[in-house]
Order: C-alpha cells, then sequence, then structure tokens
C-alpha cells in the first residue's frame, strides 16, 4: 500500500505549486485519513455527534464535511486558556487543582506571567523574581498555594475580568450541552487536558478522539473514552512532538483566541 501511495504522489504531483505539491502529497492524505478513522468511530457509536475542537480541528471538519456532506458536525470554539478562568471559580483543591497546572503552560514562568495568561487585569507590579516551575509534577507546594491564591483573587473585585470570562465560559458550555448524549471530542492531541477540564465544567463523560497523544492521555482518562489516530494509538514519538508546532499552523483556523 505505501508503495502505491508513493508512485501516485511521485506521478501526479508534479502539476503543482511547491505549497500544492505539499498539501497533495502530505498533508491531504493525512486529514483525509483521520477523517476516514473518525466516521469508523461515529459509526461505532450510533447517534453520536461530531464535534471538533477549535483551532487545530478546523480544517479536519472541513475535510470530513466533503468527504460526508449528508452528515452534521459541530464546532466548539474553547481552548485549555479560555477554560481556566472558569475553572478558577471551583474549590482550588485536588482534582480541579491539578487540572488547573495541567492547563496551565508547562514552562518557567513568574507570578505576573502566570495572572497575565489567566486573564487578569491588574496595574504593573515590580516582580520579585520567584519563578515557578510549571512542569514538575506533583505539583509543588509554591504552586499549590499561588493557583488557591489566584483563585480567591478572582472572586474578587480584582479579578472581576476573569470572573467575567469564566461567567461567559459556563453560559456558552451550558448552550452546548456537552452533557446530552454520546459526544466525540476531536482535537489534534497531547494529554486529553481540555477533555478533562470540560468534563469537569460540565460534569459530562466526553468521547475523546485525538489525531496523536502522549503518555498523560491514558494516565487520565480510562482508554475507552480516549483514543488517538496515529502510531496506532500509542504515545508518539519525539520526532512528532517535534514538528507538531508547525503541523498546527497548517491546520487550524487563521483567528485569534476562541473565547
Amino acid at each position: 500500500v505505501s508503495g502505491a501511495v508513493d508512485a501516485f504522489v511521485r506521478n501526479r504531483a508534479g502539476q503543482f505549486s511547491e505549497q500544492q505539491r505539499y498539501g497533495f502529497s502530505l498533508l491531504g492524505p493525512l486529514v483525509t485519513a483521520f477523517a476516514v478513522w473518525l466516521h469508523g468511530q461515529r459509526q461505532a457509536m450510533p447517534g453520536a455527534r461530531l464535534v471538533f475542537l477549535a483551532r487545530d480541528m478546523y480544517f479536519a471538519r472541513q475535510a470530513y464535511g466533503v468527504l460526508y456532506p449528508e452528515e452534521q458536525t459541530e464546532y466548539l470554539r474553547v481552548s485549555r486558556q479560555s477554560l481556566l478562568p472558569a475553572l478558577l471559580q471551583l474549590p482550588m483543591e485536588g482534582e480541579t487543582l491539578e487540572l488547573a497546572a495541567d492547563a496551565l503552560p508547562r514552562q518557567m514562568l513568574t507570578r505576573g506571567e502566570i495572572q497575565r495568561y489567566l486573564g487578569f487585569e491588574l496595574p504593573p507590579q515590580p516582580e520579585d523574581g520567584t519563578v515557578f516551575d510549571l512542569r514538575i509534577r506533583p505539583l509543588p507546594p509554591e504552586v499549590q498555594a499561588l493557583l488557591r491564591e489566584l483563585s480567591a483573587l478572582s472572586k474578587t473585585p480584582a479579578g472581576a475580568n476573569v470572573w467575567e470570562q469564566g461567567r461567559l465560559v459556563h453560559a456558552y458550555l451550558e448552550d452546548r450541552a456537552l452533557d446530552r448524549g454520546t459526544v466525540i471530542l476531536v482535537d489534534i492531541g497531547s494529554g486529553g487536558t481540555t477533555q478533562r477540564a470540560l468534563e469537569r465544567l460540565t460534569g459530562a463523560a466526553l468521547q475523546g478522539r485525538y489525531l496523536a497523544c502522549d503518555d498523560r492521555l491514558s494516565r487520565h482518562i480510562p482508554p475507552r473514552r480516549a483514543q488517538a489516530f496515529l502510531f496506532d494509538g500509542a504515545p508518539a514519538d519525539l520526532w512528532y512532538w517535534a514538528g507538531q508546532p508547525m503541523l498546527e499552523l497548517f491546520l487550524s483556523e487563521s483567528c485569534g483566541p476562541t473565547v
């Protein structure tokens, strides 16, 4: 099969521009195969809603619509970052505390950088030089304390903007009714953080279907509710993650933040 595909690409791609050849020989087959796999997943769950997650799955939804024009699909305009204000309104303990940390960038950030990422509109404050390492698990005590502090701050006048964003997220998710029926959530994938956040906020038990995943996915979500297409569903190799940021640029809807 791989030889036939290679021969087809080599014989037919020469008539196109460089950009068209790239789409024809690499991106097109990848997204088409992913859409066909998703169709099979949906057929195995009669009546399931197919919900593509913004922004990385914009192109995948378009491809699915070309292949299966008779089927209805949905597009959910949320991201990990956009869900954080809503998570901050919950008691910041246990699973919610860990989930909020997972939704933040896995980097070393100052308090001010974390506050800006969460959407706080505060006057500039001098940094004391403290850096919080958000890559460490279990969460360091200082990160846990900071998240509890910021959760409390979001419920005060100083956090009014974050509270309002959380309210908008709750209203948007309530309108989408993810807790009704079987919902297949489609994303480019890594550790399933967005799926977990949506489940925590809506009470739904979603069916996550991903282009690829890392080893966090099976640790946090039962395999029957989270599966990946590439690498036979196993965690993707390091070379894949090195190239995924560029893949996201090709697949994503060309607009700004999603909330």
